[in-house]
């Protein structure tokens, strides 16, 4: 994965899907939601280490089924949409952790289960977007009323 080519970032957790989408001057922006704003720290990690992730050992070839896995129904999943006229999209699943707190995934299409540490999992399951106060309205005028005393 290049990260000067992934123009989106979509992730699926049990709380619930956040995209952010670049724009062409580089600036990362919350799809579908008026009152968030990326999280520029996280989006920075998740780029990072998709790029670079390395599993820590292969689980399987061609597993017959991804139940045993978690990968059937994943915990969670993380698709970054690549620029170009195809609309390529690569997304990663993670499945359950194991009995030394490795976490089973695969990217989608591909026929290799393979083992990440929990802190990497967790990373892709941060939220790519935060909640914005929204903006406050001017108070009203008080209208006040003069009062005119004759003397």
């Amino acid at each position: 994965l290049t990260v000067d080519h992934v123009r989106r970032i979509t992730a699926s957790t049990s709380s619930g899907e956040q995209g952010v989408m670049r724009e062409e001057g580089g600036t990362w922006n919350c799809i579908g939601a008026d009152l968030l704003e990326p999280e520029l720290e996280t989006i920075e990690q998740v780029l990072f280490s998709a790029a670079s992730v390395r599993a820590v050992r292969v689980g399987v070839h061609n597993p017959k089924s991804l139940t045993e896995y978690g990968l059937e129904a994943p915990v969670a999943s993380v698709t970054f949409g690549l620029q170009g006229a195809e609309g390529i999209q690569k997304s990663l699943l993670i499945g359950r952790a194991d009995e030394a707190n490795l976490v089973f995934a695969m990217v989608r299409g591909q026929d290799v289960v393979f083992l990440i540490p929990d802190a990497l999992a967790s990373l892709f399951q941060q939220p790519l977007c935060r909640a914005v106060a929204p903006p406050s309205e001017p108070p009203e005028e008080a209208e006040t009323a003069v009062l005119h005393e004759d003397d």
